[in-house]
């Protein structure tokens, strides 16, 4: 969990925010993102430039009122779309695997080779799947976007939690 503090009200950081994102909405390689009035909440991501995997983290944050100013928690992960077509993917595949691996061990396939394939084919896809959303995960977009938080919101790394 990422946590920083800024003296700037709640309401300021939540324009701030939105202005950010405004600003940087239409520039290739710039960030996006949504802020949530009603419940203190706001996401951004990095757009990307030429790249084959869309599956970069989203940053989900939370303004929390202090006396003297906000704290701004956070953490990243997956975009909810990509998460919740991988874990469509991965348990499709699962469910198959599973079928042809009780065929074919009980003996009531009638053809081995199409199973013996499907049996080692399958974790091969779902590898590559899993290395497929890891390798989405780049470090300097995440600098970008905590660069981002900390410099429009003149924020500091909050000494209370810190980076975990």
């Amino acid at each position: 969990m990422y946590s920083y503090y800024t003296k700037i009200d709640i309401e300021t950081c939540k324009r701030l925010i939105e202005m950010q994102i405004w600003s940087q909405s239409y520039q290739m390689g710039g960030i996006r993102g949504k802020v949530y009035y009603d419940s203190n909440d706001f996401q951004i991501s990095k757009s990307r430039i030429n790249s084959r995997s869309q599956t970069g983290r989203v940053f989900y944050g939370k303004f929390i009122e202090k006396d003297s100013g906000t704290i701004i928690n956070g953490e990243f992960s997956l975009d909810t779309g990509v998460a919740l077509f991988a874990g469509f993917l991965f348990t499709f595949g699962i469910v198959i695997w599973l079928y042809y691996f009780l065929n074919f061990f009980l003996g009531m396939s009638n053809d081995n080779i199409s199973s013996l394939l499907v049996l080692i084919g399958m974790p091969i896809f779902l590898g590559f799947g899993m290395l497929g959303v890891k390798l989405g995960d780049k470090e300097e977009e995440k600098n970008y976007i905590l660069y981002i938080i900390a410099t429009t919101l003149n924020a500091t790394i909050n000494q209370d939690q810190g980076i975990e």
